[in-house]
């Protein structure tokens, strides 16, 4: 009787022991798989405005501003319906673990222009706050984009190649800075131009790049969002920079929308 009475008390003990680390492995642990184009596993406690913003069918960053508004690529919610989209925070996962918000409204910049992806940023208003925390929490925007070779971070849960099953735990890199000239040479030739809106970083060796479900996720310098992560070629980075967009160009857009719409 005893015996029995022993064996019921250890196993609530270990059950409740084995609940409380899978949590702590939801919100803090690192899986030793890579995911961003030569990136390092990333805590999500160390870059906890990161979310992923899930729409039907596929994935991509995003970045919480404040607890109700999260920014991202206008690529990345074009066939969106707010009824359909929703965000996960708190999270090194993309597909559990954490806090999902749903969205209530998706803003995309009216000049955003396909063809070239001028003005990729987009601003989505969740229907409820999310919880701040230790692994959720906003970042305030930069001002201005630093000189070049600026060294810069950027963080995702997409591919780690082309053509890469997805993988689901938070990766991040660091590239540095391009003057625009320095970008515009890299693609000339190419067909693809790069406008006002946009700016270019790279690592210094290549082999750092952003891939598939990055797109709409966090650029940062000094503990400041400088960037959403937008478009290249391919998934490599050695031969054509990662694009940017520019967020201090779009400081006054976004606060503008905050401000009607909050």
């Amino acid at each position: 009787m005893l015996f029995r009475i022993f064996l019921i008390i250890f196993t609530v003990i270990l059950a409740f022991f084995l609940n409380v680390k899978a949590q702590e492995s939801t919100n803090s642990s690192i899986a030793l798989e890579p995911r961003i184009v030569g990136g390092v596993p990333q805590k999500i406690k160390d870059r906890r405005f990161q979310v992923a913003v899930v729409v039907p069918d596929f994935i991509c960053g995003g970045t919480i501003l404040n607890m109700k508004w999260i920014l991202t690529a206008v690529q990345c919610i074009l066939d969106a319906t707010y009824d359909k989209t929703y965000v996960r925070a708190g999270s090194n996962n993309w597909n559990y673990g954490g806090v999902v918000k749903w969205a209530r409204r998706i803003i995309p910049h009216p000049d955003y222009f396909q063809k070239t992806r001028d003005s990729d940023i987009a601003l989505i208003l969740l229907r409820d706050p999310l919880p701040e925390s230790n692994y959720i929490s906003g970042i305030a925007l930069a001002d201005h984009l630093p000189a070049e070779g600026t060294r810069l971070k950027m963080s995702g849960y997409g591919t780690i190649y082309q053509g890469a099953d997805r993988a689901p735990y938070l990766l991040s890199v660091y590239v540095n800075m391009l003057s625009k000239l320095t970008c515009e040479d890299h693609y000339r030739g190419t067909g693809y131009v790069i406008t006002d809106t946009m700016f270019c970083a790279k690592g210094p060796n290549g082999g750092k790049a952003f891939c598939y479900g990055d797109i709409g996720g966090p650029l940062t310098y000094n503990g400041r969002l400088l960037g959403v992560i937008s478009w290249s070629i391919g998934c490599v980075g050695d031969t054509y920079p990662n694009v940017f967009t520019s967020v201090p160009m779009f400081k006054g857009w976004i606060d503008d929308m905050m401000r009607k719409y909050s």
